[in-house]
Order: C-alpha cells, then sequence, then structure tokens
C-alpha cells in the first residue's frame, strides 16, 4: 500500500478506535446497593455449596435471590431473574459455578456462581405476565444419571398457588427442555395434569430413594427417580411434617420436624416435635430431651419446628430451632438427637451456653437451618428480615445481613449488599446535610442516616417496629414527622423535635388520632411538615386529612377533604402543599382553603411531586390516563410527559428542574416482572433514556435527588430495598423515547 494510502487511512482507523473505545466503556449511571441494613420481605432459601463454605446462594419471596463469596460478610444481588419470588436452590454436583434454582417462574439456572440467571423452563406452561404458570420449590439432580433432572411443583413459603403445584418434571437434556411425569394428589400420583398438592421439600437420600414432602398429604417417596410414588406411613409421629433428615452415611437414621397441628375436637393445639427412626423411617420416637415446649393455642405461639440440620462432617451433631413467636430458642445436639441445649436466643435469658443474638432488625429467631457440608462448625439460619452465621459450631453467632460499622455507635448499622425491604419512599433532609430517611413496608418503619448514607438506625419512638413506613415529612426547625401502615393498621404517626435524634409515637384519642395496631383503621398516606415551622403538619389517614398546630400534641379533622393518598411540598413557595384526591389535585397555601387543579382518578396510585420551579409531577399508575403528568400553574394545565404505565414516581433535580429521574413498578404474582425500571430525562421530558446498568430489580417505587450533591440519586425497589448511583450532570444522553404532549 502506498504512504499517502496509509495516511487517508489514519484518521478512519483513530475514529473507529474511539468509536469502539466509546463503545466499551460503561453506563454513566451505576447503581449499587445503599446497604441500608436488614434484610426485609421473607428470606425462603439459603444453599452452601459442597466445594466452597463460602460460597452461599440465598433466595426471598420478593427480594430477588444473592450471592455470597466471603461466607456471608458481603452480598452481590443477582441478575437476569425473571420475577423475585424465589424458591430452592441447588448446586450441580461435579460442575463448578453451575446453580439451578427453583422460583415462581420455574427453574433457573447460573453458570458463574449465581452472579447471573437464565430461565430453564421450556415444555412447562407459556410465561404469563398476570399469573404464574409454573411454581417450582427445587431442581434435583439424579444421583444415578448426572444428565437427568427433576423439577417439584410448589412453594415452602406457600406462595399464591399456580395450576402446576404437585407436578414432577423430568429432563433427560441437561435441563433444556422437561416433561411432566405426572402429579402427586391427595389420591395419590397421577399422570393427568391437574392441580395437585403443594411440594414443599425434595431430596435424594443417600441410598438414592427420593422424599418429597406436600402440604396436605405428608411425606412420600420414590425408590425408582420419581416415575412412581408411594405415600410413607410411619408410626410415632405427632404433627404435619415439615421436614425429613436422613443420616448422611447411614438410611436407615431419619430425623422428622413436625409442625403444631389442633386435636380431633379442633379445640386444642398439639406442640411439633423433633422425632428420630433408626429402622429406616419406619417407626419414630420423640427425641426432645432438653427442648423446652411453649404451649399456646394460636399456631403462632406454639412451639413447632421446620428443619433438622445435620453436617456430614459430624453427623452426631444437629439444630433445630423451634418456630415460637414467643420462644424463639436454637437448640444444639451433639449426640444425634438424644440431648439438646439452648445456643442461640433473641433475649439475653440467662441460660447457660445460649448466645445472646444481636441484629439489625427485629424479628425473632423462627429459623430455618442450613448445615455446611464439609465443616460441622458451619451453620447458617435464614428468617423473615435476617440471616444468622456460627463459624464454632452454635457458640457463637453474627447477623450476616448487617453489621455496626462504627464501634462507638452500637445502635447504627450497614447492610451488607443484599436488602429485602419493599420500599414506600425516600427522602434527603433538605436543611440538614447528609440526613436521610428510607421507609418500607414491615420493620423498614423507619431507617435514618446522619452521615450522608454510610450507616443506618433505627427510629424508634414506640416498641412496636413493624408495619411499615408511608411518608416523610421535614422541616428547617428540626421536626421530622413519618406516616405508617400497612394492610389495613398503621403504627400512629412516628415525630422527632431534634433532627431524628429522639423520637415519639402519635396515636390515640389523647392526640385525636386512631390507636395503633392491626385496627383496620387504615394507613396513613402523605405527610407535609411547614418548612418554617414544624409544629405545623397535615397527614392523611384513611382518605381524609388531619392538620397540627402543636407539634402532634392535637390533630383535628380537615373538613371537605375525601379520597386523599399523597401530598407534595412546592419549593418554590414556602407552605404551599397539593394532594392528591380522587376528585382532582387540590392546592392550598395555608392548609385550610383548597382549590382543584383537576385530575380526578378513581385510581390514585402512583406519587405526586414538585419541582423547583412549582410544577407538579404526577404518576398515574397503570390504570386510567396512565403516565406522568405535569401541571404548570403558570399555565394552568396537565400535560402527558411519558405514556409509560407503570409510572410510579418521578422527582426532578432541586438544581435543575429539566433533570427528571422516573421509576417504574408492577405487582409481584407474575411469571415475569413488568416493570421497566427507570428512566431519566434531560430535556424537561421531551425525550426519555433508559438508566438500568446493574439494576437488579425492575420494580421500583422510590426516587430522590440529594438536594446537597444533586449528581447522588437514590431509588427504592419493591422487594430489594433502595440503590445508589452518580448522575453527572454531564451526562445528557439523547432520548430513545418521546411522546406527542397531550392534556389530559
Amino acid at each position: 500500500m502506498k504512504f499517502h494510502s496509509i495516511l487517508q487511512l489514519l484518521p478512519v482507523c483513530a475514529a473507529l478506535f474511539l468509536f469502539v473505545a466509546h463503545a466499551a466503556e460503561p453506563p454513566v449511571l451505576h447503581w449499587e446497593p445503599l446497604h441500608e441494613p436488614g434484610g426485609g420481605g421473607r428470606i425462603v432459601s439459603l444453599a452452601i455449596d459442597p466445594d466452597d463454605v463460602r460460597h452461599i446462594v440465598a433466595g426471598g419471596d420478593m427480594l430477588g435471590a444473592a450471592v455470597s463469596f466471603d461466607g456471608g460478610d458481603s452480598w452481590t444481588p443477582c441478575q437476569g431473574l425473571p420475577c423475585y419470588e424465589m424458591c430452592t436452590p441447588t448446586f450441580r454436583p461435579g460442575r463448578q459455578g453451575e446453580i439451578w434454582f427453583g422460583s415462581c417462574s420455574g427453574p433457573l439456572r447460573s453458570i458463574d456462581g449465581g452472579r447471573t440467571w437464565q430461565e430453564r423452563r421450556n415444555g412447562m406452561p407459556a410465561s404469563s405476565s398476570s399469573r404464574y404458570t409454573a411454581v417450582i420449590e427445587i431442581v434435583l439432580f439424579d444421583p444415578a444419571n448426572p444428565e437427568r433432572l427433576l423439577a417439584f411443583g410448589g412453594s415452602s413459603r406457600h406462595w399464591t398457588q399456580c395450576d402446576i403445584f404437585g407436578s414432577v418434571w423430568e429432563s433427560v437434556d441437561d435441563g433444556a427442555s422437561w416433561r411432566r411425569l405426572g402429579t402427586l394428589t391427595n389420591d395419590g400420583f397421577v399422570h393427568e395434569s391437574v392441580k395437585g398438592a403443594n411440594i414443599t421439600r425434595a431430596f435424594f437420600s443417600p441410598d438414592g430413594i427420593l422424599h418429597v414432602v406436600a402440604d396436605k398429604i405428608g411425606w412420600w417417596e420414590s425408590s425408582d427417580g420419581g416415575t412412581t410414588w408411594r405415600r410413607h406411613h410411619a408410626d410415632g409421629l405427632v404433627g404435619p411434617v415439615t421436614s425429613i433428615t436422613v443420616h448422611p452415611k447411614n438410611p436407615k437414621i431419619v430425623w422428622v420436624a413436625t409442625g403444631s397441628s389442633l386435636d380431633a375436637d379442633g379445640k386444642n393445639r398439639i406442640l411439633g416435635g423433633i422425632f428420630k427412626s433408626i429402622d429406616g423411617g419406619v417407626t419414630f420416637v420423640s427425641t426432645e430431651n432438653g427442648l423446652e415446649k411453649c404451649h399456646n393455642n394460636d399456631k403462632n405461639l406454639a412451639s413447632r419446628y421446620d428443619d433438622v440440620a445435620v453436617s456430614p462432617a459430624a453427623p452426631d451433631d444437629l439444630y433445630v430451632c423451634d418456630q415460637s413467636w414467643s420462644h424463639n430458642v436454637i437448640y444444639k445436639s451433639a449426640d444425634g438427637g438424644k440431648s439438646w441445649r439452648p445456643v442461640a436466643m433473641r433475649t439475653d435469658t440467662g441460660k447457660t451456653g445460649a448466645f445472646h443474638v444481636e441484629t439489625a432488625t427485629f424479628a425473632g429467631l423462627s429459623m430455618r437451618l442450613v448445615a455446611a457440608t464439609s465443616d460441622a462448625g458451619i451453620i447458617y439460619g435464614f428468617n423473615t428480615e435476617y440471616i444468622l452465621r456460627t463459624l464454632d459450631g452454635g457458640a457463637t453467632w453474627d447477623d450476616v445481613t448487617a453489621y455496626r460499622p462504627i464501634s462507638d455507635r452500637p445502635d447504627c448499622w450497614r447492610g451488607r449488599g443484599w436488602n429485602g425491604w419493599c420500599c414506600k419512599d425516600f427522602a434527603f433532609n433538605p436543611w440538614r446535610k447528609g440526613q436521610s430517611v428510607a421507609l418500607a413496608m414491615d420493620a423498614g418503619r423507619g431507617w435514618i442516616s446522619d452521615d450522608g448514607l454510610y450507616s443506618w438506625r433505627y427510629t424508634k419512638g414506640q416498641a412496636n417496629p413493624w408495619l411499615g413506613g408511608q411518608s416523610v415529612g421535614f422541616s428547617r426547625d428540626g421536626h421530622i414527622y413519618i406516616t405508617t401502615g400497612q394492610n389495613g393498621g398503621q403504627n400512629g404517626i412516628q415525630h422527632s423535635d431534634d433532627f431524628g435524634v429522639t423520637w415519639k409515637t402519635l396515636s390515640g384519642a389523647a392526640h385525636g388520632l386512631p390507636n395503633i395496631g392491626w385496627s383496620g383503621t387504615g394507613n396513613y398516606g402523605g405527610i407535609f411538615v411547614h418548612p418554617e415551622d414544624g409544629r405545623r403538619a397535615w397527614a392523611v389517614i384513611k382518605g381524609g386529612l388531619v392538620a397540627t398546630e402543636n407539634g402532634g400534641g392535637n390533630w383535628t379533622r380537615v373538613p371537605d377533604i375525601n379520597g386523599a393518598s399523597q401530598i407534595a411540598a412546592d419549593p418554590s413557595k414556602s407552605g404551599r402543599f397539593y394532594i392528591r384526591t380522587r376528585k382532582g389535585v387540590l392546592v392550598t397555601d395555608d392548609g385550610k382553603s383548597f382549590q382543584n387543579i383537576g385530575f380526578e382518578s378513581d385510581d390514585t396510585n402512583g406519587r405526586i411531586n414538585c419541582d423547583s420551579l412549582g410544577r407538579v409531577l404526577l404518576c398515574q399508575w397503570r390504570r386510567g390516563r396512565f403516565g406522568l403528568w405535569r401541571y404548570n400553574p403558570a399555565e394552568s394545565r396537565w400535560t402527558r410527559l411519558l405514556d409509560e404505565s407503570h409510572a410510579y414516581e418521578c422527582n426532578a433535580d432541586p438544581s435543575d428542574p429539566t433533570r427528571l429521574l422516573l421509576v417504574t413498578s408492577d405487582d409481584p404474582y407474575y411469571d415475569r416482572a413488568t416493570g421497566h425500571g427507570i428512566w431519566i430525562s434531560v430535556d424537561d421530558g421531551a425525550s426519555w433514556s433508559p438508566a438500568n446498568d446493574n439494576l437488579p430489580i425492575l420494580r421500583l417505587t422510590a426516587c430522590a435527588f440529594d438536594p446537597f450533591d444533586p449528581e447522588t440519586v437514590v431509588v427504592g425497589s419493591t422487594g430489594m430495598g433502595f440503590f445508589r448511583a452518580r448522575w453527572p450532570k454531564s451526562h445528557r444522553p439523547i432520548g430513545i423515547r418521546q411522546i406527542k404532549h397531550e392534556e389530559p
């Protein structure tokens, strides 16, 4: 080639190099867990790699799944899940890095140690965006044929049923396709495609026998790999079988855990127990010496058991946990179940040898337990809010969902990277740099950070830590109010007048409010606090509006406000706020007189906010005139900015209202979660770009900009807690989605 021709090619090569380099750059908005504490939701499963005790996978009923490579010191949320309602994981024998997960979306497979997952449900019912069609509790590997897999229809969480509960599925091509062998029903194993029993456990014992446990129909087994089945009849068991554990070296020794049940008259509750067989499960005897039973007719308070954990490295060391909410004790036996002693409990009762467990969140132990295969000292337990770990055979236990990062601040916690909150709201305090509040359902009622999102403490105002947080408001003079509630109950209004140092619960007739608890009085909704006088506040409860003039001491009903849900403060005018109601959005400057500015809707799901110019941002979620709408008071009209049916909340950069952050959400209970994640706009809503890099969940219900650092953004999800990212103001992508703006 001639020299001048080479010179002519240089600019082309340089441009190509720059294009490739640019294409290889990671997206600017890269989401990472916020590291708020707790597991939230319900953790439903955990499995330890038989070849590496530091490699763990766990799953939740709303919180998807996460993997740890350091024994639980840190967690990485899993990517690629079609839904976030998980069942039980299993490590593939002989294939390093391959793991299978049962889920409400069917079988899932990972070949990179659990970091990413893909569906493997070919041959099962077609996926649906409106229901579950292939709930699979667990995938097993036939020890007689490594290429043969079995999948079982059910959910140990007892999740919403689908049409293939009880189904036994077979794959002979390494999970590429499945066929139904039949269905376990109360009448036996049938080959018809019918709804069967909910299978909650399944495993192969060392002698190759396949065992399952299913709700109502009990214990079944197969000696031909699942082709035919027989009901297992055993003498000596009391209560419904919840789990079966076969001695890892001697299949003649079997332990069974049972739940509680009502007697024949349906009046008195019979407690669950632990039973042992030495004849392969034909006969059982109670093995409960040292187990202190809790007698109560309430099934939640009566003693019952879910698992017997045993390690092949020391088969005589057993662990069980009493599931009674009022007992909460983990026991250990060092003699195969002949005697038991308490090794861990939630509160310090002075029992000799019992470790006092401290966790970031508040649920009792009530745990399922899993033992490591190769190290008898390693046991994990999991429950509704956290995971516990012992590395020394039960002598000490620690929380592996959160830790205390500051030695002299025992009330402050930091999450380890995987959270399960169903988020309701997130807000930075605009009057105090570094302070923010995260709100979620259940024990996520109020977590506050004072150090720029690093550590978190709970807003302890009243002993009951549950019943969720709904909305939060701040004032310049240090007042913070949090509204609470879920599922018809509420925990009052939480109030602080010293920037969150101390808290009180405002509730009951003395304050002009309903009593707290599962009283059916209805959830609270939005909250507005006067920015210059925190003694004045307004809150939504059960569709009405209440107000206080004296810091929450007394609340009175504001007349003629009905069907209300959310409130938005107008940062452009002190004291002005908007209320979303079914009859339209109301605006007020004094909290007494209100003007309706339109947008009537029978369904007020979706949040309302206001930008620094005083324009209202309203998300109409899924129904009616769905999408993102904006009201400009200067023009007295509404305009739709985005026809996104799953739009749930939109917030604007307080320093640049043309930068918009929008999150989308959807309900669970579908094979495929249909939330679309995050959209951003840099041109005042004219066009939109997706911004989901490294985001493990697409169901999101909250978003916020840090007013002191607007390049920091936080979003909250429905099931995986909160995430943060940096959004530089220099990042101004050309939007790929836009609509012709329209009026309602």
